[in-house]
């Protein structure tokens, strides 16, 4: 089959653990080959595959109150920026200004990070004169305790307590 060794499919399905000991660079009926005699253990893959494993999945994207936008303001946002339907956007509303933040999305953290600066660039709200600027918002590890974590997702109780 040729190509590097190091690209074995068979080396990628059970991480640190070699099945082929050695590469022949020798030809057998034109193709190179694999000498299964030995089995070597990789210490070093195997910890990299437990650090993997302790990384969480999951991100909320928290929209944090600051008193300065509208129910509207946020709305037409999670509309925008989530594609929530006015219901869901509105029950964000109301929780971010009941409880100071509301977790609009759980998904892996390189979407949760650009939902977030998305959050930070929608701009001002047109309808308060004094508005500096858009809406904070953070993003962290998604920790479900109860339920199917529908509850954490619209309220905030997904993650760390505000």
């Amino acid at each position: 089959f040729g190509g590097n060794p190091r690209d074995s499919l068979a080396d990628s399905l059970i991480p640190g653990v070699c099945l082929f000991s050695r590469w022949h660079e020798k030809e057998r009926f034109g193709r190179y080959y694999w000498d299964m005699a030995t089995t070597i253990t990789n210490p070093a893959t195997q910890t990299r595959t437990e650090q993997r494993a302790k990384r969480p999945w999951l991100w909320n994207v928290v929209l944090l109150n600051d008193e300065a936008h509208t129910y509207d303001y946020v709305m037409e946002m999670m509309g925008e920026l989530f594609a929530h339907p006015q219901e869901k956007a509105f029950k964000i509303a109301a929780r971010v200004d009941e409880d100071g933040r509301a977790v609009c999305l759980t998904t892996h953290k390189e979407h949760a990070e650009l939902k977030c600066e998305q959050v930070h660039g929608f701009g001002l709200d047109r309808s308060i004169a004094g508005c500096v600027g858009a809406m904070s918002a953070i993003i962290e590890p998604a920790e479900f305790g109860e339920g199917d974590g529908e509850e954490g997702k619209e309220s905030g109780k997904g993650g760390a307590a505000g």
